[in-house]
């Protein structure tokens, strides 16, 4: 990439006060996809997570998969992995708890009320996480 500051269209990255980006499903499963090639690699994973410069590498490896995207490093990309790590605790503290599992097949949480009442009272920002899909969780 030419300029650290933009991504492959050239656009530059947007400060704090810059709009939410929506991402859609298709873009998830190539960043996904992306970031399993980077871990199989072997160059990128290190002991305690990955080697400075990975979410360059992503922007660039998402640029030629979807021609003319403005999905950046800084901020989209690092954000959807911190939401995927928040997510992954989330549904992991909820699978501590007896009663509760996770569907396969619908990759939803499976927890009974009252299991899921106690989960609940452990951490209140997991409400909305109980019948929403989690397609990435085993990966």
């Amino acid at each position: 990439m030419e300029n650290a500051d933009s991504n492959c269209l050239g656009l530059q990255k947007v400060g704090k006060n810059g709009g939410r980006r929506s991402w859609k499903p298709y873009e998830e499963a190539i960043l996904m996809g992306h970031l399993k090639e980077l871990v199989a690699s072997g160059n990128w994973k290190t002991e305690n997570g990955f080697r400075p410069g990975y979410l360059q590498r992503l922007e660039e490896k998402i640029c030629l998969s979807l021609h003319g995207t403005d999905i950046m490093a800084f901020p989209n990309i690092n954000s959807k992995i911190l939401m995927w790590k928040k997510h992954h605790g989330c549904i992991q503290l909820a699978l501590g708890e007896t009663g509760c599992g996770f569907n396969t097949s619908t990759k939803i949480l499976d927890c009974s009320d009252p299991a899921w009442v106690k989960v609940l009272k452990k951490d209140p920002t997991v409400s909305g996480m109980r019948y929403k899909p989690w397609p990435y969780y085993a990966d």
